[in-house]
C-alpha cells in the first residue's frame, strides 16, 4: 500500500501545511502521496477561529497582509476583489482596502477556497488528499506508524502523524457542567442571541479577543440586558495605529543572544534599543499596569490610534524571530515573564482594531456595559444559579442568569478538552510542556514522550507547541512553522527508507 500521513485538523495550520507540503513534493518524491485530512467541523479550512459567524468577529490584521502562505502575503486582498459575488451575498457590500480589517468569517471563505485550490494542486501532482469529516479520539502506536481511532467507528493505520489542531476548548469544571446558565464558549457569537434572552444579565469571564467578539457580537444582535465583563488580571487589548511594518535592526535573535545575559532587563533595554533606532525616543519602561478605569484607557487608546504606534510596529517585527529571543531568555526570566508579563503582554501585542474598540467603548459610557477586575471563583446554587465571586482586592458577589465562558484555548493541555490529547498524554506519547502545550523538538517539530524520545512518526505546529515556541497564533507565525515542519520531514525522509503499513479502515 502507498505511503500516508495523517493531518489532524482542517483550520490555518493545516492549510499551511498542505501548501507547504505540496511545495516540497516537487523536491522530493519520497514524500507520501496519501494524505488523509481529519476535521471534525464542516466545512474543512476555516477551523474555529474563522468559522461561519457574525461580521462583527474581525481579524487583527490587515486585509492586504492576511494569509495562510509563507509566499503569498496578498493572496486575501486579491481575493477580496476577484470573488465580490461569493462574500457580497453572504456579508454585504463592505468597502475594503489593503488597511481594512475583514470580518473573520469572510477570511474563512477564503481558506475554503486555498483548501480546494490546495486539493486540485495534490491530484496533478499525483497525492491523493482525503477529507476525512471525523474527529480523531484516540492515536496508537504502530509498527510503522500510528492507528488512529475516529468518530463513526472509523480505524486507520497510517505512517506519520501531524497534529494541527489549531486552538482547542477548555474542560468546563465539573460543578458547572448541569448549569443551564452557562456557556462554555462564545462562538459562535450568533448562537448566543439564540440562547440567551435579550434582557438576561450576562457575566463575560476573560477579557481578550474572544470577550470582545462576545461582547460586540451580543450587542449588535439586540441584546439590551447588563453585561459585565470580569478579568482576573484587568487588562485589556490595546487599539491598532495606523503604523505600517518595519524590518528589526536590532531586536533580532542574534543579536540579543550574543549581546544579552538572557534576562528580561536585557530584553527590555534590546526593545527600547529598537524603538530608538527605528526613530523613536529613547524612554524609561515599566511594565504597564492594568488600567485603573477602562472607560478613559479606551478613550485614549482610540485617540492614540489615529497615529502611528512605532512600540506595536516593533512588536510585531518580531514574528520572524520571537521563538528564538524566548529561547535565549535563561529559565529564571521565563518564569518571571509567564508569571509576571505575560498577560500585559497579549494585552499589547494582540490589539484590536479601532473599529471594535469604538465599540466597546461607546458600551461602557451607555452604562450597559461595566469591566470588573480581582480574583475570583463561579459558584452554581442549590437551585442552579450562577454567581462570580470575587475574592480580592474588594469581596464581593455578582449574580447572573448567564455566565458566558471566553478565555480561550488553554495553554496548559492538561486543561484542553479533546479526546485525542488526553489520550495522548495518558499513553506518555506526548508531554504537557512546563510554558504550555505539549513537548516537540524544537528543529524538527517532532513531539517528545515521556521517555525524553522525539517520535519520527508525530509531528506538531501551531498551538499545541505554544510552550516551546512561545507565541504561534498569529497567521504569518503557523506558516513559518509550518514550512520549517514540512522541510525537515522532507529531508528526513530522503535519507530514511520508508516501511508502510496497509491502511485499513472499520
Amino acid at each position: 500500500m502507498k505511503c500516508s500521513i495523517a493531518i489532524i485538523g482542517g483550520g490555518a495550520a493545516a492549510v499551511s501545511f498542505l501548501h507547504c507540503y505540496l511545495q516540497q513534493s516537487e523536491q522530493y518524491r519520497e514524500l507520501p502521496q496519501v494524505v488523509y485530512l481529519f476535521e471534525g467541523r464542516h466545512p474543512f479550512g476555516t477551523g474555529a477561529a474563522y468559522d461561519a459567524d457574525c461580521q462583527t468577529n474581525l481579524l487583527n490584521t490587515k486585509a492586504g497582509f492576511a494569509s495562510p502562505f509563507h509566499d503569498r502575503a496578498g493572496g486575501f486582498y486579491q481575493w477580496l476583489h476577484e470573488k465580490k459575488e461569493v462574500w457580497h451575498k453572504l456579508y454585504g457590500e463592505l468597502p475594503f482596502d489593503q488597511h481594512t480589517y475583514m470580518p473573520r468569517p469572510i477570511f474563512g471563505l477564503y481558506m475554503q477556497d486555498c483548501l480546494e485550490d490546495l486539493v486540485r494542486q495534490a491530484a496533478s501532482r499525483q497525492i491523493e488528499v482525503v477529507r476525512i469529516g471525523a474527529e480523531v479520539t484516540c492515536a496508537r502506536r504502530s509498527r510503522h506508524g500510528y492507528i488512529l481511532n475516529a468518530g463513526y467507528g472509523l480505524v486507520l493505520n497510517t505512517d506519520y502523524v501531524f497534529l494541527c489542531c489549531g486552538t482547542l476548548p477548555a474542560k468546563i469544571p465539573p460543578h458547572l457542567q448541569a448549569a443551564s446558565g452557562f456557556v462554555p464558549t462564545p462562538y459562535p457569537v450568533t448562537s448566543l442571541a439564540r440562547k440567551i434572552p435579550k434582557h438576561a444579565s450576562v457575566g463575560v469571564i476573560g477579557s481578550r479577543l474572544s470577550c470582545i467578539d462576545a461582547v460586540i457580537g451580543l450587542n449588535e444582535q439586540g441584546h439590551q440586558g447588563k453585561l459585565v465583563v470580569h478579568s482576573r488580571s484587568g487588562y485589556f487589548p490595546c487599539v491598532r495605529g495606523t503604523q505600517g511594518r518595519i524590518r528589526p535592526k536590532w531586536i533580532d535573535a542574534e543579536s540579543f543572544g550574543q549581546s544579552s545575559s538572557g534576562s528580561l532587563s536585557a530584553l527590555v533595554d534590546h526593545f527600547a534599543m529598537e524603538i530608538a533606532l527605528q526613530g523613536g525616543e529613547p524612554a524609561d519602561f515599566s511594565w504597564p499596569q492594568p488600567p485603573d478605569d477602562l472607560t478613559a484607557f479606551l478613550r485614549k487608546e482610540i485617540a492614540l490610534a489615529g497615529s502611528d504606534r512605532l512600540w506595536q510596529a516593533v512588536l510585531y517585527s518580531t514574528n520572524g524571530t520571537i521563538e528564538k529571543i524566548w529561547w535565549h531568555l535563561d529559565e529564571d526570566a521565563k518564569t518571571e515573564f509567564m508569571h509576571r508579563c505575560f498577560s500585559a503582554f497579549m494585552a499589547y501585542r494582540v490589539s484590536i482594531p479601532v473599529a471594535n474598540a469604538k465599540k466597546i467603548l461607546s458600551y461602557l459610557e451607555s452604562g450597559q456595559l461595566e469591566f470588573r477586575t480581582g480574583h475570583f471563583d463561579i459558584a452554581v446554587s442549590d437551585a442552579g444559579n450562577l454567581s462570580v465571586v470575587v475574592q480580592e482586592p474588594n469581596a464581593a458577589q455578582f449574580d447572573y442568569d448567564y455566565l458566558v465562558n471566553a478565555t480561550g484555548s488553554p495553554r496548559d493541555v492538561r486543561q484542553i478538552d479533546s479526546p485525542l490529547i488526553e489520550a495522548m498524554l495518558e499513553q506518555g506519547i506526548a508531554t504537557p510542556h512546563r510554558y504550555g502545550g505539549i513537548t516537540v523538538d524544537r528543529d524538527s517539530y517532532q513531539v517528545i514522550d515521556r521517555d525524553g524520545q522525539a517520535d519520527a512518526h508525530l509531528y506538531a505546529v501551531g498551538e499545541l507547541t505554544n510552550g516551546v515556541f512561545f507565541f504561534t497564533s498569529a497567521l504569518e507565525i503557523i506558516s513559518r512553522h509550518a514550512r520549517l515542519c514540512v522541510s525537515h520531514f522532507a529531508q528526513r525522509l530522503v535519507a530514511i527508507p520508508i516501511v508502510s503499513e496497509a491502511v485499513s479502515a472499520a
